[in-house]
C-alpha cells in the first residue's frame, strides 16, 4: 500500500481520524454551516475547526472559498501551526467528470491538487504541468452512488442526492432542476437541521435555474412526502407523512422523482404550494398486478 486517505468524520480538531502526527498531504475542500451543535454556528468556528488538521511543515491545501472570511481563518491558522497554505486551482469546464454537479468541480479540484502533491513529495514525476491525461480518464470514470445520481427505472426517473447543507442543497437544486423537471419530492434525513434554510435553499435554486417563482415551481409538485428513518429496537419503524392521498399504486404513470434525504418532517405551511393540503399517513404500496 503506498497511500491511505484518511476522510474526517465531523470537524478535524478533535475528530478521531485527526491521530496521525504527519501525513503526507492535507486538504479542506467548500465550507458550509453543518454539524453547528459540535463545531459552532459560525463559518469562522467550522473553518478553525475543520483547520485542525493542518500540521507543521505539511502542505495544507484548500479551494476557494464561497464566504472569504472562512478561507481567512483556514489561511491564518495553517500560518499559525507552519504549514504552508495553497488554494488550489479549479480545473477546466472542459474536462470531463463521472459525478455531476458544478459544486463536484471543486470536490475534484481538491482531489487532483492532493494527489499531485503527494506525487511530487513521494518523488513521482508527472505527465505533464496540466492535467495528466491519467487523472482526466480518472475524473471521468468516476462515480458516486446517492450524489447526483439518476437511476431509469421503467417509465420512473429517480433523482438521488444526498445533499444537507445550505450550499450543498443550493447546488442540489441547480442539478436536479438542470437535469430534469421533478414532479415527485422525497425528503429524508436525520434530524437536527434547520428546516426552514434547507428546504429554501434547494427551491429557491430551483426556480432560479428553471426561471420560476417559487409559487409556480411548488405547483408543479405532483406529490410531496416527507418520510422519517425513525427505526425501533423491535423491527418496526415509524411512517412519514405526505401532502398528498397516497397512491393504490407507487407512481403507475412515468415520473420524475426527486429522493433528497436532509429532513424527517417539514410544516407544511412552509412549502410556497398555492392550496390548502391535508397531512396524510405515508403507506407504501407497490402495484399488485
Amino acid at each position: 500500500m503506498e497511500a491511505t486517505v484518511l476522510e474526517v468524520g465531523i470537524g478535524g480538531l478533535y475528530d478521531s481520524t485527526n491521530i496521525v502526527p504527519k501525513p503526507i498531504v492535507t486538504g479542506i475542500s467548500a465550507l458550509g454551516l453543518d454539524h453547528t451543535a459540535v463545531l459552532g454556528n459560525t463559518i469562522e468556528e467550522i473553518a478553525k475547526n475543520k483547520a485542525g488538521i493542518y500540521k507543521s511543515g505539511i502542505p495544507a491545501l484548500s479551494v476557494p472559498q464561497d464566504q472569504v472570511s472562512g478561507g481567512e481563518v483556514l489561511r491564518k491558522t495553517a500560518e499559525e501551526v507552519g504549514a504552508p497554505f495553497e488554494v488550489v486551482d479549479i480545473i477546466p469546464e472542459r474536462t470531463k467528470l463521472g459525478v455531476p454537479g458544478s459544486h463536484q468541480r471543486v470536490n475534484a479540484s481538491l482531489a487532483v491538487g492532493l494527489a499531485k502533491k503527494f506525487l511530487e513529495i513521494k518523488g513521482h514525476k508527472l505527465e505533464s504541468n496540466g492535467l495528466p491525461e491519467s487523472f482526466k480518464r480518472s475524473l471521468e470514470e468516476t462515480k458516486w452512488p446517492g450524489r447526483c445520481q439518476i437511476v431509469q427505472d421503467g417509465p420512473t426517473k429517480w433523482m438521488l442526492d444526498g445533499a444537507h447543507t445550505t450550499e450543498s442543497l443550493t447546488s442540489c437544486g441547480r442539478w436536479a432542476w438542470k437535469e430534469g423537471k421533478p414532479d415527485v419530492l422525497i425528503f429524508n434525513c436525520s434530524g437536527g437541521r434547520a428546516a426552514e434554510s434547507l428546504l429554501a435553499s434547494l427551491l429557491e435554486a430551483g426556480a432560479e435555474t428553471c426561471g420560476k417563482t417559487l409559487e409556480e415551481l411548488g405547483a408543479g409538485f405532483e406529490e410531496v412526502v416527507f418520510c422519517t428513518n425513525v427505526t425501533f429496537a423491535d423491527g418496526g419503524f415509524k411512517g412519514g407523512t405526505s401532502l398528498f392521498p397516497y397512491p393504490s399504486c407507487l407512481f403507475p404513470v412515468p415520473s420524475t422523482i426527486f429522493f433528497l434525504v436532509v429532513f424527517p418532517i417539514f410544516p407544511p405551511s412552509l412549502l410556497p404550494l398555492p392550496m390548502v393540503l391535508q397531512m396524510t399517513e405515508l403507506q407504501m404500496k407497490t402495484n399488485e398486478g
